[in-house]
């Protein structure tokens, strides 16, 4: 959406939902999160566990739940095998797709005989249809939560203009599932991995989220040093947006180091690089737990994994809540955690086309003794 003045309005509309389920957020993530948890430790101690896949339904089960008041529960199904799964798992491709080719050919995709394109070529269809299928069950069930959803067509019941019609709103919360389930997943898994193949820095995560009451609330996990460093340094190296974003200069152009910019200029950003400079972080390629202990003004200033400004993401508190909880009750729950010896060299390399995961697509753990 590149309309400044409809992107800003449509945020709005967003950000109120948001706002409306503010106290809901934690107790349903912890909920979640939980199940999550107890899925892996349960796979864990009878062979290994794939917490990417876990970290995915997580994810998409935490957007639905904020979205509809009820989750798509695909924590209790594992995921894979259902459409709305797999057309998650080939957003990215769907999305660089429509972005260079004509919309046609993609709708042709459908029926090649090559299963992983005809899957891309069902992305967009599928997960309209399954969250035009949730509004339409929001709007006749008692049984959905407090939710963002419910927030929006509320108006419609106090006799205000909806704020979107039928089909915006769907495209909105499909936006939301998209932009919400794989980065959430892949921060979430990159942290794990990290952290397990490191005994000494695992230990110390267990020991920091071992000291939390059995209650803990989100302000808790919040000041944890050692586990926010290990996140924001996951944010810096392996941001799941950090592909190349388009924006517009404004008419009045812009001037950058010496370059000046005519307003109307099709420029491009990209977190990634932002976050390599290697005079705000030293040896950049390097993963330093401890580097975000105590940031310099320069390392704030660069480290923008959410965006800054208008662009900035909505859900980014959310997420933030999300990646802090699940990874505290994962180290609580699970001591003792190793990556399995099936995990090779490479196979957590960052691949991908607008969304950045996991070459292997896949991140197996253990526990030590197995």
């Amino acid at each position: 959406m590149r309309d400044p003045r409809i992107h800003s309005e449509r945020k709005r509309i967003i950000g109120r939902g948001f706002a409306s389920i503010k106290e809901e957020q934690e107790v349903k993530i912890h909920s979640l999160a939980c199940r999550a948890v107890a899925n892996i430790k349960h796979e864990a101690e009878r062979g290994q566990a794939d917490v990417y896949k876990w970290w995915r339904c997580l994810a998409v089960d935490v957007v639905s739940e904020m979205s509809f008041g009820k989750s798509f529960n695909l924590l209790h199904s594992g995921g894979k095998g259902l459409p709305l799964y797999t057309a998650l798992s080939n957003a990215g491709p769907s999305v660089v797709f429509q972005a260079v080719l004509p919309r046609r050919l993609i709708s042709l995709f459908k029926w090649s005989p090559i299963t992983w394109l005809r899957e891309v070529g069902q992305v967009t269809e599928t997960i309209f249809n399954r969250v035009t299928a949730a509004l339409g069950e929001l709007r006749v069930s008692s049984n959905c939560g407090p939710s963002i959803a419910r927030h929006l067509l509320s108006q419609e019941v106090k006799g205000k203009k909806p704020s979107l019609n039928d089909d915006e709103l769907s495209s909105e919360v499909s936006m939301l599932l998209v932009a919400g389930s794989d980065s959430t997943a892949t921060t979430l898994t990159y942290a794990t991995w990290e952290i397990v193949r490191d005994p000494e820095l695992r230990r110390q995560i267990e020991e920091e989220v071992g000291s939390l009451p059995m209650n803990f609330t989100a302000k808790d996990v919040e000041v944890l040093p050692l586990l926010n460093s290990v996140l924001e340094e996951i944010l810096r190296m392996y941001n799941p947006a950090g592909a190349l974003v388009e924006r517009l200069v404004p008419p009045s152009g812009l001037s950058v180091h010496d370059w000046d910019i005519p307003g109307g200029t099709m420029v491009y950003t990209t977190g990634w690089l932002i976050s390599r400079l290697e005079d705000v972080f030293p040896e950049p390629d390097r993963f330093d737990a401890t580097r975000f202990l105590h940031p310099t003004q320069e390392m704030k200033r660069a480290h923008v994994p959410f965006n800054i400004g208008a662009r900035r993401c909505v859900g980014m508190h959310v997420a933030r809540m999300e990646i802090l909880i699940t990874l505290t009750l994962l180290f609580r729950e699970c001591r003792g955690l190793r990556l399995h010896h099936a995990m090779e060299k490479g196979m957590m390399a960052q691949v991908g086309e607008f969304f950045i995961v996991p070459k292997a697509g896949r991140c197996e753990i253990d526990f030590e003794g197995n």
